[in-house]
């Protein structure tokens, strides 16, 4: 019998493998830019976790929280999990293909092993140097295929090993503290501050006006951005939580 926490990792793999096809065909819509993208998708996965919590609640309990868990959804969730990964990937998709990206985002393993090493001085296991070097080998190949000086896609590069430092570093907070609270609820919090970072980011670089070109009255548009919004943000949560459980 397939172990169900296997089921809910390949799912959620599957998921998130699927945002930079999604995110490509969303950026040929005339102003389509990952801030406004972000903010879109952000604000969407914040009302269905809403939707969500309301019908699993039957009330609005669930918007009473304690300062711990308050804390772990905005920070950890909203700072680490989700602002600081989806900005920089999105925003590495606008120059970058989809390959060269989940690459180097996928190389956050190497950056939790760093950070656990060099910060919490973790003592390396003949697991971590194996992985380790495995990311290192996909590094080189992307590296020593691309010429990454003085171009957009040094740019889309940076944006995506950003994107794996947080990763990583979420990974970390997700190790050290037990996530308290239902998890609609949870993420609803996570969503919600996800969506006011975004749009502080916005206003401190001046792009605050792109989010008019999200509301686009066209079939393929709305479902792509429902297929991002759930498909590669909303659901994984849920369901990549889930597969620690088992």
């Amino acid at each position: 019998m397939v172990n169900k926490g296997f089921l809910y990792a390949l799912s959620t793999a599957i998921m998130f493998a699927t945002m930079g096809i999604f995110t490509k065909l969303i950026y040929r819509f005339d102003g389509v830019n990952a801030n406004a993208l972000c903010f879109a998708t952000s604000l969407i996965s914040c009302i269905y976790f809403f939707v969500l919590a309301l019908i699993k609640h039957k009330n609005f309990s669930f918007l009473k929280m304690d300062k711990y868990n308050l804390i772990l959804s905005t920070v950890s969730a909203g700072i680490f999990g989700l602002f600081l990964i989806n900005i920089p990937v999105l925003s590495a998709l606008s120059y970058v293909d989809v390959g060269i990206q989940k690459i180097l985002t996928y190389s956050f393993p190497l950056f939790i092993i760093l950070i656990n090493t060099i910060i919490f001085k973790k003592k390396l296991t003949g697991k971590s140097i194996l992985v380790a070097l495995l990311v290192i080998a996909g590094l080189i190949l992307v590296i020593g295929k691309f010429k990454l000086d003085g171009s957009n896609l040094a740019i889309g590069v940076m944006w995506a090993i950003l994107s794996a430092i947080s990763w990583a570093i979420y990974n970390i907070l997700c190790e050290k503290y037990t996530i308290k609270m239902e998890q609609s609820s949870y993420w609803f919090y996570g969503f919600f501050s996800f969506t006011i970072y975004t749009f502080i980011y916005m206003l401190i670089i001046g792009d605050v006006s792109s989010i008019n070109n999200m509301f686009i009255l066209d079939f393929k548009f709305i479902t792509l951005l429902l297929c991002i919004s759930l498909i590669n943000l909303a659901i994984p949560n849920i369901t990549l939580y889930k597969s620690h459980n088992f």
